[in-house]
């Protein structure tokens, strides 16, 4: 069965990041349009997408205002939102409601959020706890699909070979006994591109598809 296409773009946020530019991968496969919303549109990461056909234009985060036009028209939303500047998880949760608030405003179909796995289980972990968070608000205001990565396997490729010898050793603290879910950030991107494009997923919380316990 073929993927259906939209004549709305789909909006990235993060585009140029890791998980982003996944998704991004994903739906060119797959014929959509794409707006990549950037805070430096003129960037070599951002240029770089405008070259392949991707729709690129000025928004952030921290200005939720500066996101009403890039959101407005579009066919689907995906939102990640980071902790790792100086206004840590607070500012994460900040910009998730902010740019949920907005994406609710313009009419935004549905939003395809990457949160992180175990968010919901009140595990005390300050990423998980904000993620959970906005995960909550963007379910209070419109239809949402969210999707919970494990560890990315794509962290490892720094550290082979760090030495520069030839030999690839890796090295991860942690008990050799337990088990570690790994997933590959493409794969995010292609589970992504299909929840903000497959019509069974877009009216309200996940659903499951036909077959599925």
């Amino acid at each position: 069965m073929s993927t259906p296409t939209t004549t709305a773009p789909i909006a990235i946020l993060g585009a140029t990041g890791q998980q982003g530019s996944a998704v991004v991968d994903a739906l060119l496969a797959a014929g959509q349009t794409v707006r990549a919303i950037v805070r430096t549109p003129d960037s070599a990461k951002a240029q770089a997408l405008s070259a392949r056909g991707v729709e690129v234009v000025a928004g952030d985060q921290d200005d939720p205002d500066s996101l009403r036009g890039p959101l407005t028209g579009v066919a689907a939303l995906f939102l990640m939102t980071t902790f790792t500047d100086d206004s840590g998880t607070e500012g994460e949760v900040r910009r998730g409601i902010a740019t949920a608030d907005v994406a609710a405003q313009v009419g935004v179909p549905r939003v395809v959020y990457s949160s992180v796995g175990g968010a919901e289980r009140d595990s005390g972990v300050p990423h998980f706890e904000s993620k959970y968070r906005v995960e909550q608000h963007l379910e209070s205001l419109l239809p949402s699909v969210v999707v919970r990565p494990a560890f990315f396997m794509d962290n490892f490729v720094g550290q082979l070979d760090a030495a520069g010898d030839g030999e690839f050793v890796l090295r991860q603290p942690m008990p050799g006994d337990v088990p570690l879910q790994m997933i590959a950030v493409r794969d995010i991107g292609v589970i992504a591109a299909a929840a903000l494009v497959a019509p069974m997923l877009s009216a309200g919380r996940p659903s499951r598809s036909p077959g599925t316990s």
